[in-house]
């Protein structure tokens, strides 16, 4: 029995859709003296994201995280644009001090994502800090 296209029945869906899709991108440092460090994640064309810090143990010293965001997408470079801190508004707490997963499953409207990483030392001269930052962003 000979099959024409026109016998066949039509696709309807995606085999791969786009929204099944994700980016990964990872951070890392190590030897962290006090200070302030920024990670900058461009969301354009993404709404969803879930960050994952490991905050190394053992090292003195302690590390604090918090999430900031902008709209601001105008050309301004990443390190440059205005930022608002929205980890209580979109994690629900102010900020973490240790090892955390965090997953924002309601979509974001938003250009980029900053992950702020503020160093202090432990108050007996050691200044060393080290984590890791993985991020998963999906379309």
């Amino acid at each position: 029995m000979a099959y024409f296209p026109w016998d066949l029945p039509l696709e309807t869906a995606e085999s791969d859709p786009i929204s099944r899709h994700f980016v990964s991108e990872s951070f890392s440092a190590a030897d962290q003296e006090d200070g302030t460090t920024y990670y900058y994640i461009d969301m354009d064309g993404f709404r969803y994201f879930s960050i994952q810090v490991d905050d190394t143990p053992g090292v003195a010293g302690d590390q604090t995280y918090t999430i900031e965001a902008t709209n601001q997408d105008d050309g301004t470079a990443a390190a440059s644009c205005s930022y608002d801190d929205v980890t209580n508004a979109w994690l629900g707490v102010a900020s973490f001090a240790t090892d955390f997963y965090a997953t924002r499953d309601t979509p974001v409207a938003c250009k980029y994502i900053r992950i702020k990483v503020v160093r202090a030392n432990d108050g007996e001269g050691n200044e060393d800090g080290a984590w890791d930052i993985y991020v998963k962003k999906l379309y």
